[in-house]
């Protein structure tokens, strides 16, 4: 049986604890955070398809970091599973402070994604490649002008 800190006290209670017998605070549980998906993906891959039960082609299409990997642990359970992903950057969280860092990167990804510019249209880049020739072109005409003529 491991001990954890209470987060209001600091006292030192045991992991299984639902309140701190010393403050009544209640006990958190911990949510288990993949920081960055790129570093052990085979790792990263495997863990969740067994844990989850799914192939890893479903696994993969799931994990997208930042993002909560598992959730509802106790301390132990989570610093457990994060000794099974020792080659992933993972983060242990409180639930609600996981799923807020979660929100933000979403909602910084959507934004990125609303940024990016559009493509131009067939004919606009036509127009753009035409423009370009004749613009070196014509510097090649007149550098050729200043060298030979």
């Amino acid at each position: 049986m491991a001990l954890v800190p209470c987060p209001l006290c600091g006292k030192e209670i045991s992991e299984y604890a639902v309140s701190c017998p010393g403050c009544g605070e209640p006990i958190p549980h911990y949510a288990l955070l993949v920081l960055d998906d790129r570093e052990d993906w085979f790792v990263l891959l495997t863990y969740v398809s067994e844990w989850k039960g799914c192939t890893r082609e479903e696994a993969e299409q799931w994990i997208c970091a930042p993002c909560v990997l598992r959730r509802g642990m106790t301390w132990a359970e989570a610093q457990e599973a994060a000794l099974d992903l020792s080659g992933c950057t993972v983060q242990i969280l409180p639930e609600e402070e996981a799923d807020q860092l979660c929100q933000t990167a979403l909602l910084r990804r959507t934004r990125k994604q609303e940024e990016k510019p559009l493509p131009l249209p067939f004919w606009q880049t036509v127009k753009a490649v035409m423009v370009g020739g004749f613009l070196l072109w014509l510097i090649l005409m007149l550098l050729g002008g200043l060298f030979f003529g």
